[in-house]
């Protein structure tokens, strides 16, 4: 239970730059009261991000062609490499969750390296395809998914 009686749920969104940890519970008028309560940052996305050239093909010659480097793979090689720190971090969190259960918001791009971690980890991580992650908790309050918990 949260505070002042009313039941209290846990769930996370997350996509491959990261995940937030957010408690909410019903107030007053049937808003959602929404808390972030942690988060999990994937260094390798912060640091490829910083480090990414912009452009290639800088050359001497002003009539070079400019050609964005593509990341495609190095993306998807974050993505996997984040997969399983990720999951720990889930699992941690389900043991104390109020209800011992999860809900989880992935980014469709994240659930297929998520799904095979998690196997092992049973009814108390709930994955739900969603891109939440850029979601303010006010933004996070009023949407349907999340108040879907409450229902």
């Amino acid at each position: 239970m949260g505070t002042n009686g009313h039941r209290e749920h846990w769930f996370v969104t997350a996509d491959e730059r990261g995940a937030r940890l957010f408690s909410s519970a019903s107030g007053g008028g049937g808003r959602l009261s929404i808390q972030q309560l942690d988060d999990l940052v994937n260094l390798t996305v912060v640091e490829h991000e910083h480090q990414r050239p912009s452009i290639l093909g800088r050359g001497p010659s002003r009539s070079a062609m400019q050609h964005y480097a593509g990341t495609g793979h190095q993306d998807e090689e974050a993505r996997h490499r984040f997969a399983r720190p990720l999951a720990h971090w889930l699992a941690a969190h389900a043991f104390k969750a109020p209800r011992g259960v999860l809900d989880v918001f992935i980014a469709t791009r994240m659930l297929g390296e998520l799904r095979p971690v998690l196997e092992h980890q049973g009814q108390r991580i709930t994955l739900h395809q969603a891109e939440l992650t850029r979601l303010s908790p006010g933004e996070l309050a009023v949407h349907p998914s999340v108040l879907s918990l409450h229902a």
